[in-house]
């Protein structure tokens, strides 16, 4: 599937792509930032969006809405990763669609329960470019 990861912490966003690509066989874009991958995400769509919530800039919560807000987004499946347990951020990304968050450090384990969480929504949702 293709992922677009986005953190503006390069080590963590190296670390969890390395996996993706390498033990879960996903084809992942990395972005820094919520704008750049924004734009990425304009430009073709992207099945799973995993991002950060705090980075400069659009933060991971301003980036799900946007998706949300584009043809076709309501379609992307949103992980929203954090290194804060803020319950009204949290709750507010629900609000928009969000499919799961989770706290840093990310237990890998967990990271790939998760991520097979999404591969399984996203075929029940029916066929998508992934």
């Amino acid at each position: 599937m293709r992922v677009l990861l986005v953190d503006d912490d390069e080590a963590g966003r190296e670390l969890l792509a390395g996996f993706m690509e390498e033990h879960l066989g996903h084809n992942v874009t990395q972005c820094p930032d919520g704008n750049s991958a924004l734009e990425e995400y304009n430009r073709k769509p992207y099945p799973l969006v995993v991002t950060d919530i705090r980075m400069p800039g659009m933060n991971g919560v301003k980036l799900l809405k946007e998706i949300r807000s584009t043809p076709g987004g309501q379609a992307t499946d949103v992980v929203l990763i954090t290194a804060y347990d803020e319950n009204s951020t949290i709750s507010e990304a629900f609000r928009q669609g969000a499919f799961e968050y989770m706290i840093k450090p990310i237990r890998l384990r967990e990271f790939e329960d998760v991520i097979q969480r999404v591969v399984d929504h996203q075929h029940k949702s029916g066929p998508q470019d992934g």
